[in-house]
């Protein structure tokens, strides 16, 4: 039976070699519900999600891992967060007035940025790179073999109502006997197709590999959609905005109406609750004053 929305990390027996599949299924939805994406914006934001839950998988951060891409095309901005390796957020920006049927290309000259951001004490971390070759995956192998650690190899698909994908990985310290082993494990993944990815199940993708090599397979790990926005986190910012530039809003509009692009979540302050904001700010700093 196929899992869905579930991570499996797998390792071969005797090497350096490891893999992830994911497949998401209703927490790739809940991310794709919040705004009528068109088809091409959709199947690259897929396509990074997935890889964001892969890579943070490698990494097994207590934390968050966040990839941005930001080009100058008509697809404008992909913004993925992965936090704690089991719950995923995603937005997109693109040109409203396009019309094109491409995808990657429509993302033009741009970076792909990574950011880690650990809650462990341990420093944070941020990896940028150029958008290279013709998909999301080959940039980010790129920045795989920039980052000196690992040789890698990246499969994603998705579609409107699934995100799958596999990476396999070796360790550059890898002995040289072992390139050949790499190279027999990647020509078994390149036979893996897309709809391959989407529609098998996370062992009978494994089982591939088995009927060559020794396979230790871990349990499954659940993936879910979350997002971590917060009245708390909106009344941050707008303090950080200032008082003279929320009461602008106020004195222009009525109200400050601020709505989460991940979520959809809307937040609303009138006047009431921005005084009230702003007061309990400047009783905090008195306190602190005193202290």
């Amino acid at each position: 039976m196929r899992s869905t929305d579930t991570l499996r990390h797998f390792l071969f027996e005797n090497s350096s070699v490891r893999g992830e599949i994911v497949h998401l299924d209703a927490s790739w939805r809940a991310v794709i519900a919040q705004k009528e994406y068109p088809a091409p914006v959709r199947r690259l934001l897929g396509e990074l999600v997935v890889a964001a839950v892969l890579l943070s998988a490698t990494t097994r951060l207590a934390g968050s891992l966040t990839m941005q891409i930001k080009g100058d095309g008509a697809i404008k901005l992909l913004v993925v967060e992965c936090k704690d390796g089991n719950s995923i957020r995603a937005m997109a920006h693109w040109d409203e007035a396009w019309q094109a049927d491409a995808s990657f290309v429509a993302l033009g000259k741009g970076q792909l940025v990574m950011t880690l951001d650990p809650t462990d004490g341990n420093e944070r971390f941020q990896g940028i790179v150029e958008l290279k070759g013709s998909s999301i995956s080959e940039t980010l192998e790129e920045y795989l073999r920039q980052s000196g650690d690992v040789n890698a190899c990246l499969w994603l698909a998705t579609n409107s109502d699934q995100a799958a994908g596999m990476l396999l990985q070796r360790s550059l310290d890898d002995d040289m006997d072992y390139d050949a082993f790499w190279q027999q494990t990647l020509s078994i993944g390149r036979c893996i197709t897309s709809s391959d990815l989407l529609e098998l199940s996370l062992m009978e993708l494994i089982s591939r590999f088995q009927n060559h090599y020794g396979i230790r397979v871990y349990a499954d790990e659940a993936i879910s959609f979350q997002c971590s926005c917060s009245k708390d986190r909106v009344d941050n910012v707008l303090r950080w905005l200032g008082e003279e530039e929320v009461h602008d809003v106020l004195h222009d509009v009525g109200t400050v109406h601020i709505e989460c692009e991940f979520c959809g979540c809307a937040y609303e302050y009138d006047a009431v609750d921005v005084t009230q904001l702003f007061l309990g700010s400047m009783m905090t700093n008195r306190s602190d004053q005193r202290h």
